[in-house]
């Protein structure tokens, strides 16, 4: 039975383009393709990565942030590794660029004949991984206003790595992937900035993060990725189930960046007006779901917090307590986000 349901669910009309088959992705000359076995192996890293996060929050990251405060960091000389220093004058100086890379038309071009390279492989994988780590402790972080959007938004982008890359839609993934993950670093940095109180280090990054998050995934994303995916294949491909159900997928992480962006956009208008956001929008009040002792305890910890920190100085992120970027999201996906994880939880 099991062995029946497999097959239905793979058959090759529902995920491919019409005129091909899934033995035109089979391993063969020394070529490899993807496949969707290749990504079983997160289910157990999954669980590695919570583990490593979890020993990681509490140890290192806990005596890291006490040794950032304000104070200049340590800057350690890197030792000479004459292996990285070869690769770096033989091949980074001259990466090969990919012409789909900056014309995504070209992601249909000789498809399905395009190899699966190391990179890319372990780049989905991480990915993949990283959102199934995010779902499973999403339910035991502090529940924000967009608890909601958050798990659609995780669902999402792991269903769209998981399938894209079994129908070797490698390509336009690595697009989606790449224009969720470029904001996520800004984020996490406005955090650092945040916890160490650097706070014109804070305001600066908060605003180049809100550009770089309009212009990634308001502007290219749907103009580079839902256009491509909705006009452009269609001139290589017949209409088949997988060409609604990519760009239905493609069209809710849309919906959510709007979501999120007027979130950002709220938090540029306090900053504007007040020089400072007093609070993350979404923590403005407790999640409608939270029981009374959970609203209880979270008040109880929020008075406790109060009592004992320092006021932080006014800012782009001042006032914020357990708010600001310290309630963003660990990421986005394929938003962040992206999936991922901006303003949003990836």
């Amino acid at each position: 039975m099991l062995a029946s349901l497999y097959n239905w669910f793979w058959k090759a009309e529902y995920w491919i383009p019409p005129g091909f088959s899934w033995t035109d992705l089979e391993d063969s000359d020394g070529v490899t393709y993807p496949h969707s076995k290749d990504l079983w192996i997160a289910l157990p890293l999954t669980f590695v990565l919570v583990l490593v996060r979890y020993c990681f929050e509490r140890t290192i990251g806990l005596s890291l942030s006490r040794a950032m405060g304000v104070r200049d960091k340590l800057r350690v000389k890197a030792a000479p590794n004459p292996i990285l220093e070869s690769f770096f004058w033989t091949q980074s100086q001259n990466p090969k660029e990919e012409p789909w890379f900056w014309e995504p038309r070209l992601c249909w071009e000789k498809y399905p004949k395009h190899p699966l390279q190391p990179a890319i492989y372990w780049w989905f994988l991480l990915e993949i991984v990283f959102y199934l780590s995010l779902l499973l402790t999403l339910f035991f972080d502090v529940k924000r206003k967009d608890f909601k959007e958050q798990i659609i938004h995780h669902f999402v982008a792991i269903t769209l790595i998981f399938c894209s890359y079994s129908a070797n839609f490698l390509r336009i993934g690595a697009l989606v992937l790449l224009l969720h993950d470029v904001s996520d670093v800004l984020l996490e940095a406005g955090k650092m900035f945040n916890y160490a109180k650097w706070k014109y280090s804070c305001d600066i990054t908060f605003l180049v993060f809100a550009l770089v998050f309009f212009v990634s995934r308001l502007i290219f994303f749907p103009t580079k990725v839902i256009y491509t995916t909705y006009h452009y294949s269609r001139l290589y491909f017949q209409l088949y189930f997988g060409f609604y159900f990519f760009n239905g997928l493609l069209m809710i992480l849309q919906i959510l960046h709007i979501f999120w962006f007027s979130l950002i956009c709220r938090m540029l208008f306090q900053f504007i007006l007040a020089r400072g956001v007093q609070n993350d929008i979404r923590s403005d009040m407790e999640d409608l779901g939270t029981s009374d002792d959970q609203s209880k305890k979270g008040k109880q910890r929020n008075e406790k917090f109060q009592t004992h920190a320092p006021s932080p100085k006014p800012g782009v992120l001042g006032n914020l307590g357990y708010g600001g970027w310290q309630g963003m999201s660990q990421k986005h996906s394929l938003d962040q986000p992206g999936a991922s994880d901006c303003l949003p939880d990836k």
